[in-house]
């Protein structure tokens, strides 16, 4: 996790392959093979979609919460290293990954660390989980 985390902090934030949500999806496919944004159909690869998903009724947790439950991901309430999920702080909504110890996110300001109190939600990501 460390090397995905350090990788990350290379990329300059884009809305095309480099915000929160891009960055989880990323990290799933490294875990798993397989993109849940791309298995959804819900990708994005402009500023104008990602605010034309977030727009709609119930915004970013509404949309992450339907990817993540179609593409058969099971919630846990104990989040283990690589598993994605939703986290409320500094007064936004972020899709985040967990490195075992703490919530790791980005954002247009910057890169986002968040101790485990600031979950929403979380899925768990591992190879045979699905």
């Amino acid at each position: 996790m460390a090397d995905f985390i350090e990788r990350e902090m290379q990329i300059p934030f884009s809305w095309e392959n480099a915000s929160c949500a891009a960055m989880a999806d990323r990290r799933v496919q490294e875990v798993i093979g397989r993109s849940p944004l791309a298995e959804f159909g819900r990708g994005y690869n402009s500023v104008d979609l990602a605010e034309q998903w977030m727009a709609q009724p119930g915004g970013l947790i509404r949309a992450v919460k339907e990817v993540m439950r179609s593409c058969g991901f099971k919630r846990t309430s104990e989040p283990e290293e690589n598993d994605v999920g939703l986290i409320y702080t500094h007064g936004k909504v972020c899709v985040a990954v967990f490195d075992g110890s703490q919530w790791f996110s980005r954002d247009a300001d910057g890169f986002i660390g968040a101790d485990v109190g600031a979950t929403i939600v979380a899925w768990r990501i591992e190879p045979r989980g699905l």
